[in-house]
């Protein structure tokens, strides 16, 4: 059957409690050291990578996707509340909460993606940068971003950057 989905009110669901803003969570995720490949490339801070594997290689692991499950986490979305088929639903949201990752990156204006090298076959990533201009929002041209992804363009609008996937809660943009 499908996988649960937490239910507002349930465990885990924390009503009033502000929810983490991206930016800010992530920062802190790429200091802390906790994930393989996600690290800082300069002294100054100003310059982090991400690795970023394709989900259909046959070598993928749990680990491979563990940035992206702890903003499903951050966010209040992961777990679903237990039960016995946690671990096969877990594989079966991991593109979908890749694609909430990207899309938070997207619609803040904090980062700009300065080299994406998803395609690399022995070390998959993306590299962004601390973006310097406020209005800078860091999207890749067209919304690239979503070719490639089983059912991301489902998730993506007509306009560049756009989310209306029902995960990422964010409003339809113009720009």
């Amino acid at each position: 059957g499908p996988c649960p989905r937490r239910p507002r009110g349930g465990p885990g669901w924390r009503q009033g409690a502000p929810r983490p803003l991206f930016a800010d969570w992530l920062l802190g995720e790429v200091s802390s050291g906790r994930y393989e490949g996600l690290r800082w490339l300069d002294a100054g801070r100003t310059r982090f990578r991400v690795p970023w594997k394709h989900f259909a290689r046959k070598d993928l692991g749990e680990a491979d996707a563990l940035i992206f499950k702890a903003w499903a986490v951050a966010r209040g979305r992961w777990p679903p509340g237990g039960g016995r088929d946690q671990l096969a639903c877990e594989a079966a949201l991991r593109a979908g909460w890749k694609t909430n990752f990207r899309c938070a990156l997207r619609s803040t204006q904090r980062f700009v993606m300065l080299q994406d090298n998803s395609g690399d076959p022995t070390d998959p990533h993306k590299v962004y940068a601390l973006s310097s201009e406020p209005g800078c929002r860091g999207e890749e041209p067209h919304g690239r971003a979503a070719v490639g992804e089983p059912g991301a363009q489902a998730r993506h609008g007509p306009f560049a950057g756009s989310c209306m996937g029902s995960g990422c809660n964010h409003s339809r943009h113009s720009w």
